[in-house]
């Protein structure tokens, strides 16, 4: 398969003159928009003891993205109906089990039916399946035989994981962005506007969470990882009928054995495997670190190296070697107690630096450092801004900071705005450089940026302690971490674009924190 890199798809994909704001921007507005208007008595999850949350949220935010995005692959008209089928019922089963708490029974009944629909569509495509480098004839039976226990198990996954802020959404915006690598219009299409999608929902969404996403975001979720392979597959018109699945097993790694862990557990122990418990990783890890954010990193991480291989499986074919160490690595997981060994011993390992970073300096929030950061964050905004090549009376672009404008004004007093603004400007930076050599000023300024970031947060510098930041910030800073991987296997010529994307978020995220946040700051305080 012929490599594309990521700047030649967005290109390709003509996603440019601020499509990507512009799509933010409106799903921003409508879920705040819904949220503010019904949300806040719609399918109220009350707190338990399973539950770390204080007082009832509403899960409304599945039901709204979910609906929103389906809206939009139906304007596309070229997106299979199988899918569209499919996407449509998982939301509508998550939003009856968000009000009703329908049975498990019966939900599994319906994801049978589900399940047996889209299998059958593809009867008469597939004739052989890849796995690694095996070639495996396609049968029906055998085919529909794995494919329900593949698609029953990722699609609970997703459900069963998303029992803490950000977990789920921050794992499919991984698996999102693993999946713009992959060479094919329409599908990097769909990945981007998920991506997007669920960054708005986990601006509502940071601790305390305002909203949840429910079964209704979940399951729709759950659906759309668990289909990814044939939704590939059907939007690849140079597939030759071939399935090839080793991609989308290296995606979806950790959910897999996590859920086999799971069940394999309850069964042994006598239980049903499909009622709640507290014995998913997230659980284990959480409870063993005493750290929310400790336990999104690691598991973020985990999904992240796996799913950086996807890519790699993807543009090379990987021999019986890495057959034999990608599922000795799956059964190690399964079948090794987590809490006694491994998860211990990673709790104990990042604990130090967690703890090292809490103990923040520079309390007086002294006014040098932080004019530096806007100083040079100023120059790089202005040099990328004057580099891009727009009409500067685009309508989208005039909408986008409209709508932006409106949600800063209606929501001043709230934490999320600044996440908003955040995003914002983020997203048109990077928006606005796609496409661009980048010139000496902006990467110069790029560079002491990051330098003068890092430096900061090795000197506890306040405005960049971990202990505050959101899953959002996480994403942030591991996603550069997948563009190095890519990058040293040679699958991505430019990484500049990853860097600029880093030094957006974080430049912003200090000045916030030292300017807006922090009512104590004294500009014209000598340090």
């Amino acid at each position: 398969m012929e490599y594309h890199d990521i700047q030649f798809l967005i290109l390709n994909n003509k996603i440019l003159n601020y499509d990507l704001l512009f799509i933010f921007s409106l799903n921003l507005i409508i879920l705040w928009f819904i949220y503010s208007t019904f949300g806040k008595s719609y399918a109220l999850d009350k707190p338990d003891n399973r539950k770390k949350h204080k007082q009832a949220v509403p899960q409304i935010g599945g039901l709204v993205f979910g609906t929103i995005l389906l809206v939009q692959f139906i304007s596309y008209k070229v997106l299979p109906a199988w899918y569209l089928i499919g996407l449509f019922c998982s939301i509508s089963l998550g939003a009856l089990d968000d009000k009703l708490n329908v049975s498990w029974k019966a939900k599994l009944i319906i994801q049978i039916i589900l399940m047996a629909f889209i299998a059958s569509s593809f009867f008469d495509n597939i004739s052989q399946i890849v796995l690694y480098s095996y070639v495996i004839p396609f049968n029906k039976s055998l085919f529909t035989m794995i494919f329900s226990l593949w698609f029953l198990g990722i699609i609970n996954a997703v459900n069963l994981i998303d029992g803490l802020d950000g977990l789920a959404a921050g794992i499919v915006i991984i698996f999102c962005s693993i999946a713009l690598f992959f060479n094919n219009d329409i599908f990097f299409q769909v990945n981007v506007n998920i991506l997007i999608s669920l960054v708005v929902f986990l601006i509502f969404n940071q601790r305390p969470a305002k909203i949840f996403m429910g079964d209704a975001g979940s399951l729709f979720l759950g659906f759309h990882i668990a289909t990814l392979p044939l939704l590939f597959f059907d939007l690849n018109l140079q597939n030759n009928n071939t399935l090839d699945m080793t991609p989308f097993l290296f995606l979806v790694s950790f959910l897999v054995a996590d859920t086999i862990r799971v069940f394999i557990t309850r069964i042994i122990s006598g239980e049903n495997p499909m009622n709640p418990d507290t014995i998913h990783f997230h659980h284990l890890v959480i409870k063993n670190s005493g750290s929310y954010l400790t336990t999104l990193i690691i598991i973020y991480f985990v999904n992240l190296l796996s799913s950086s291989f996807s890519v790699v499986s993807l543009y090379s074919t990987l021999n019986q070697s890495a057959l034999l160490i990608h599922f000795s690595f799956i059964f190690i997981f399964i079948l090794t107690p987590p809490a006694p060994t491994y998860v211990s011993f990673i709790s104990k390992l990042i604990r130090p630096v967690y703890t090292w970073n809490k103990r923040m300096i520079d309390k007086n929030y002294s006014w040098p450092r932080t004019l530096l950061i806007i100083f040079l964050f100023l120059i790089f905004f202005f040099s990328i801004f004057t580099e891009t090549d727009f009409n500067v009376l685009s309508i989208k672009l005039i909408t986008s900071i409209f709508i932006i404008f409106l949600f800063i004004l209606y929501n001043q007093k709230d934490k999320f705005a600044l996440s908003a603004i955040q995003c914002f400007v983020t997203i048109f930076l990077i928006e606005s450089s796609i496409g661009n050599q980048f010139n000496l000023i902006t990467k110069l300024s790029s560079v002491l940026l990051f330098s003068s970031l890092v430096i900061f947060s090795i000197q506890r510098i306040s405005g960049l302690s971990i202990k505050e930041f959101s899953s959002l910030d996480l994403l942030v800073l591991l996603l550069p971490l997948g563009s190095i991987i890519l990058y040293s296997f040679g699958l991505i010529d430019d990484i500049w674009i990853f860097i600029n994307l880093f030094v957006s978020w974080f430049s912003l995220h200090f000045i916030f924190k030292r300017v807006i946040i922090n009512k104590r700051l004294n500009l014209f305080k000598s340090q």
